[in-house]
């Protein structure tokens, strides 16, 4: 259980409903029996995980983004996989555009230097997590790939509950390009019920 004015925080892009409800079915088509679905309103993919955070170093995180910038773009989800060990089914991108490889490169290497937060060692392999607990599954490409377009980047708050993580999107940063909303005013949250 986080301490009070804790709360577990990561960036991501989240999809736009339309996108949401294809990804969703693509997840219903593809789970195996066993494997338990992401529900509909949690898909999204993460570009950062900064786990436990104070409300100092969230303040350090808005301000990072906020400098980090980059282009609008559309990442064409082509490819189901899985990633055994972890035991999850994944959509991704054969080839993922430099835009996206940029703006991740970017957030990591600014949070590292004004926030002190790690740089991330392990490659930046961007998914949509499908589903969990899936043993096993046969990786394959897309016949019609979805198309999402990419207008802004979320900070996003979890909890975890006994249903499993509840998710808050707590601030949005617009690309440039982009038709999606400005950053939002402090103070003001945004459940992804909404979204």
């Amino acid at each position: 259980m986080p301490e009070a004015g804790r709360q577990r925080l990561f960036f991501a892009l989240w999809p736009g409903a339309g996108v949401r409800r294809r990804v969703s079915e693509l997840a219903r088509r593809h789970t195996p029996p066993r494997g338990r679905r992401v529900a509909e309103s949690k898909l999204h993919l993460t570009l950062a995980f900064l786990g436990e955070a104070d409300d100092e170093l969230r303040c350090c995180a808005e301000a990072a983004a906020g400098v980090v910038g980059g282009e609008a773009f559309t990442l064409e989800l082509d490819r189901i996989g899985h990633f055994r060990r972890a035991r999850v089914l994944w959509l991704g991108a054969e080839t993922a555009p430099p835009a996206l490889a940029g703006l991740h490169a970017r957030l990591i290497a600014r949070l590292a230097r004004d926030c002190g937060r790690p740089v991330e060692t392990r490659r930046f392999r961007p998914h949509v997590t499908l589903a969990r607990k899936v043993g096993r599954a046969r990786p394959r490409s897309l016949d019609e790939p979805v198309a999402w377009p990419v207008t802004d980047f979320v900070l996003v708050a979890s909890r975890l509950t006994p249903e499993g993580a509840r998710y808050r999107i707590v601030r949005r940063w617009k690309l440039d390009g982009g038709q999606a909303p400005a950053v939002l005013p402090r103070g003001r949250l945004w459940d992804n019920r909404g979204l």
